[in-house]
């Protein structure tokens, strides 16, 4: 994943406005309630649109298994508002920017723009004035005074499909607000590929913003559903619920099964040696693992399985089914795992990450597993808080802060988490003058004592 990759969240849910960095490793931390879920609820909504889903059943994915985002659909926006936008930036000069407008019941697109450098694709939504969301970081007037002119010379917007302002700039015209311009990726990229003038480069990296988002994969696991059989399967489901048939699957290869023996072995007392499938007449599932206790086995079947191990499996059964160069994004993923644990199971999860060319959104409570994590990841994780005035939400990269080094210094992350110190960091900043004139002061105090 490139360093410049992010998601930009504006009035979404508790978020007013935050962006969270995503990197190979990016570690989410945060108090109860501070927003952690909600950011990577945003994650997922927009990995959802740019599948291709239209926002007309979102309504409908609110109550069941597989659900996008938690509440309803009036719940999205923040405080009450009817819009909110969210811009996913890949590398830094390739973005994508959605605006929605929400009501009771129901979620539509007003306006979205694709940009590559220079170049932009406005997709106009609307044929009535003002045309695009006055939300949009992309809006202006000019912008609208153009889509003026071109009513004017096509009598109305009707026939009108498309237009280019000039070399870097292209309205194209998709009145569906019920889905995103990710489902016309090929069309165009098929339309445009005969085209060797006036071609809008915006279009060229928009698929791999696509791809990006569509090859994202999000697990909370429920380790309830997670003890029933199920069918052979290749995509984990994000509660876990069809494990028995994806770790099937995987163990059909003795390279991943060794894979997944290993990362389990690491959490119990006793020495597991084997994972095993029985499989019934309607070709459902079931999985037990093999206990050694001194020379004797026992097999431990899936239904008296801890909600730890089923959690540690549901980890390695992600990591190893996801395509190669797909980013997993694993919420609370310390829960019912021992502390004493936490450091070989994160560094097994980012070696076999590594391996597969995985990006890993992790968000956790856990000191142990922050106290796990490698020196050279500590600058990429991202502190959830509310603001101490607005009560909306932030996000903070613990590099970006301006006496970061000052703060690693202090301790390991856990500590510095637990003792309030990172709170105090992010919420209480002090700049490098003030750090200057403390340094002067006390040289100073330090002069007078002699």
């Amino acid at each position: 994943m490139t360093d410049n990759a992010s998601i930009t969240i504006k009035n979404f849910k508790s978020y007013k406005e935050a962006t969270l960095p995503l990197s190979s490793l990016t570690l989410l931390i945060g108090a109860n309630a501070s927003g952690k879920s909600n950011a990577i609820e945003a994650f997922r909504f927009l990995s959802w649109v740019a599948g291709g889903e239209r926002l007309s059943t979102l309504k409908n994915r609110v109550n069941d298994s597989d659900k996008v985002v938690r509440g309803s659909v009036k719940d999205l926006a923040f405080n009450s508002m009817d819009q909110f936008s969210l811009i996913f930036q890949l590398e830094e000069d390739f973005e994508y920017e959605g605006v929605f407008e929400v009501s009771s019941n129901s979620i539509e697109l007003k306006s979205e723009v694709i940009r590559s450098r220079e170049d932009k694709v406005f997709i106009l939504k609307s044929l009535i004035y003002p045309y695009f969301s006055e939300f949009s970081k992309f809006y202006s007037i000019d912008l609208v005074d153009a889509v003026n002119e071109i009513a004017k010379r096509n009598n109305g917007l009707n026939n009108f499909l498309s237009s280019n302002l000039n070399d870097q700039i292209t309205i194209y015209k998709n009145k569906d607000s019920d889905i995103s311009e990710f489902l016309m990726v090929d069309k165009h990229t098929a339309i445009l590929d005969h085209l060797e003038e006036g071609k809008n480069k915006a279009w060229d990296d928009f698929d791999n913003i696509r791809e990006f988002l569509k090859q994202s994969f999000f697990f909370d696991f429920v380790p309830n559903n997670m003890r029933i059989d199920s069918i052979a399967d290749n995509i984990l489901r994000p509660d876990g619920s069809n494990i028995a048939g994806v770790l099937y699957n995987i163990c059909e290869e003795a390279k991943n099964k060794s894979k997944l023996l290993l990362l389990v072995k690491s959490l119990p007392e006793q020495d597991i040696t084997d994972i095993k499938f029985y499989k019934d007449h309607r070709g459902r599932i079931e999985f037990a693992l093999v206990e050694s206790f001194g020379s004797t086995s026992v097999e431990r079947t899936m239904d008296l399985l801890s909600d730890g191990t089923l959690k540690v499996l549901g980890i390695a059964a992600a990591l190893l089914s996801v395509p190669e160069g797909s980013t997993v994004v694993i919420e609370e993923i310390d829960n019912s795992i021992h502390p004493t644990r936490a450091h070989i199971i994160l560094s097994l999860l980012r070696q076999y990450a590594e391996e597969r060319k995985l990006n890993l959104l992790l968000s956790t409570h856990n000191p142990a597993l922050m106290d796990a994590l490698p020196d050279e990841a500590l600058a990429d994780v991202v502190f959830c808080y509310r603001d101490p005035q607005e009560g909306d939400s932030k996000l903070m990269r613990l590099g970006d802060l301006d006496d970061y080094l000052g703060l690693v210094a202090q301790g390991t992350l856990g500590d510095l988490v637990t003792q309030g110190i990172v709170e105090r960091f992010v919420k209480h900043p002090i700049t490098s003058e003030q750090r200057k004139k403390q340094a002067l002061d006390w040289l100073n105090q330090l002069q007078g004592a002699d």
